[in-house]
């Protein structure tokens, strides 16, 4: 009996640390890195001068911004980005997956994220929507200027991946795995 209890403590210590491990190793190694790039842009009425704005004009413009990211947000224009790309894997349904669009809250800004696992991929993305935007959005609404804020640059880093909630989740695994172990070595006779 003595014996089987150390076996079963040592599974119950050492399955943890392994599926740890291994877990983390995973996420280190496995896993690729994923670089998120973001462009921006205000969205005016024509009617709207940055001096001279009224209460109307503002609300106008976050109206046409909302109505830009409708548009942004379209199969066309993930279409019409992933036609000026020769790179099989920017497709429009990937692009309708990593593309997010987004509307500053109070506000006409309307900001652009790609991620990607390659930096300078993410950057071109990104600046491209914008690109298409400026010149596809005026045809949609006859009143909408659009006014480029921020360029995408390539991030220098990627996105950090959660090793530690990854660690944790693997090191639980092996936790589960060394209980029904010691579970089924205590009751063995009962398995034969």
């Amino acid at each position: 009996m003595g014996r089987l209890l150390k076996l079963q403590i040592v599974a119950m210590v050492l399955l943890p640390l392994l599926f740890g491990g291994a877990g983390y190793h995973l996420t280190q190694v496995a896993v690729a890195p994923e670089f998120t790039s973001t462009a921006t842009v205000v969205v005016r009425g024509t009617n709207s001068n940055s001096e001279d704005m009224q209460y109307e004009d503002v609300l106008a413009s976050q109206t046409l911004a909302k109505m830009v990211v409708s548009v942004a947000q379209s199969r066309e224009i993930a279409a019409e980005v992933s036609a000026t790309f020769n790179d099989p894997t920017i497709t429009p349904d990937r692009l309708m997956d990593s593309v997010k669009v987004t509307l500053l809250p109070d506000s006409s800004i309307v900001s652009i994220q790609y991620i990607d696992s390659q930096a300078e991929r993410s950057a071109r993305v990104a600046n491209k929507y914008i690109d298409i935007l400026e010149a596809e959005v005026p045809v949609y609404y006859k009143g909408a200027i659009l006014t480029r804020l921020d360029y995408a640059v390539a991030p220098e880093r990627p996105l950090k991946t959660n090793s530690v909630l990854n660690t944790l989740a693997a090191a639980l695994a092996g936790l589960a795995f060394a209980m029904i172990l010691a579970y089924m070595l205590a009751n063995r006779t009962y398995y034969r």
